[in-house]
């Protein structure tokens, strides 16, 4: 991983909210035309779609639902139907029963190092809090032998669930960065007081673990 910027927070506002709805704005706005932003279940889908971010993968939690967007057909008694239809990727249990999940659209399989890994697929979803014509994102569940739980990930890209799976598996590197800087560098011993030193100490332990990183993936190996 390369780091392209180093947010701090607002001295104004300093919640981690606010901090990070400014960490979705900047990423954003800096995407390539072949970049999608890959964030963890910390940032949720509503927070991307407001930002703006046209491009984007997200883990989200196992009892996620969203809604059809369009709206079901009116059937001839009461008031008509004003949000899509619910979809629950995943069953789940409350107050004892056992509510089913949704048929997926599309599914898809293939197969890595020996072991099947399927996934299933939801399209042209919106929040469930949101009505039809609200920006839309598609939901994919994927069933990995190796792990108990399913991975559940949210994402506007129009790209395959294998895709989508690989693609979320490479937000992990961004782990190595913080890990140089504390346990090779030394960072977690660092102990600062002063308004900007808090600021300055973990922006200078990240770039120098980014840098021993990136020296170490671009020379040769020593025994």
């Amino acid at each position: 991983p390369l780091l392209r910027l180093i947010l701090p927070s607002d001295p104004a506002d300093p919640s981690d909210a606010a901090l990070q709805r400014r960490a979705i704005l900047e990423a954003g706005a800096t995407l390539q035309a072949d970049e999608a932003l890959v964030v963890d279940a910390g940032f949720g889908v509503a927070g991307l779609l407001t930002a703006g971010v046209s491009r984007f993968v997200t883990r989200v939690a196992r009892n996620f639902t969203a809604r059809r967007n369009v709206l079901p057909a009116y059937k001839g008694r009461g008031r008509g139907p004003v949000y899509g239809e619910l979809v629950r990727p995943l069953p789940r249990t409350h107050k004892g029963k056992t509510l089913a999940a949704t048929p997926p659209d599309p599914t898809a399989q293939w197969v890595v190092a020996g072991r099947t890994i399927t996934a299933q697929v939801w399209d042209n979803l919106v929040l469930a809090t949101a009505k039809p014509g609200s920006p839309a994102f598609r939901c994919v569940v994927i069933h990995d032998p190796r792990y108990k739980a399913p991975l559940v990930l949210a994402t506007t890209l129009p790209v395959s669930a294998e895709a989508l799976w690989r693609l979320y598996g490479d937000r992990w590197p961004i782990e190595q960065v913080p890990l140089a800087a504390k346990q090779m560098l030394g960072a977690h011993r660092a102990f600062v007081f002063g308004d900007a030193s808090r600021h300055r100490l973990p922006a200078l332990a990240l770039l120098a673990g980014n840098v021993l990183a990136y020296v170490a993936a671009t020379t040769a190996a020593v025994a």
